[in-house]
Formats: structure tokens, C-alpha cells, sequence
């Protein structure tokens, strides 16, 4: 059975003048917001990620959000068998790739290791 948990950036934006999410900290922060937590995530899982026309999100938004859901694939292809982001607009598409490649980067996975020793 396939768990499906959306992330509807909508929810953000409609209520407010934001145009833009940007920086690992908030996306860490969003995950509170959006219940994306690994507790709620199996390897089962599918997030469905949704936005508005409006909003831009960064690549370092998405990997601060989404670092933990990164983290329980062994490679880019199985994570993406496991993210419909279909419904993103064509540049936050391109923000969430980047953000996976970073997330996928061997160099910034062993900076981040020094500091969490």
C-alpha cells in the first residue's frame, strides 16, 4: 500500500504576499508546518509536492524540507520513484532537482558528516 503525503505549498501563499521560500534553516523549519517528519514517512511513502504560480522555492528550501525523506533512498532514481512534483511550476521543478543533486552531492554529504560528529 503506497502512503501518500502532500506538501501543498498553496497553504502558504494564498494566505499571504509571499513570493518566495528560500534557505535550508526555513525549509527545516517548514517541516513542523508541513508534518514532514521521518516518523511519518516510510520507505513506502510518495510525496506529492504542489505550488502556486506565484511562489518561488529554492533548492535550499526543498533540501532543508525534504533532507530526511532524501536520506532514505539509496539513489536519485529510487527517490524520485517516490516524489511526484508534477504539479510544481516549471522553475520550482528545476529548484527541487537542484536541490536533490545537492542532496545526492558526495562533497556536501561529507561536510554535513564533520559537523554532525
Amino acid at each position: 500500500m503506497v502512503n501518500e503525503m502532500l506538501i501543498d505549498f498553496k497553504r502558504l501563499s494564498d494566505d499571504s504576499n509571499l513570493k518566495l521560500l528560500s534557505g535550508r534553516d526555513n525549509g527545516i523549519k517548514a517541516k513542523d508546518f508541513f508534518n514532514v517528519h521521518q516518523e511519518n514517512i516510510t520507505s513506502d511513502t510518495v510525496i506529492v509536492v504542489k505550488s502556486g504560480d506565484k511562489l518561488v522555492i529554492s533548492n535550499s528550501y526543498f533540501l532543508g524540507l525534504l533532507e530526511d525523506f532524501f536520506r532514505m533512498h539509496n539513489d536519485k532514481r529510487d527517490l524520485l520513484n517516490h516524489l511526484d512534483y508534477s504539479a510544481l511550476s516549471t522553475t520550482n521543478q528545476k529548484e527541487l532537482i537542484r536541490g536533490i543533486n545537492r542532496g545526492f552531492s558526495s562533497v556536501i554529504n561529507a561536510i554535513i558528516s564533520l559537523f554532525l560528529c
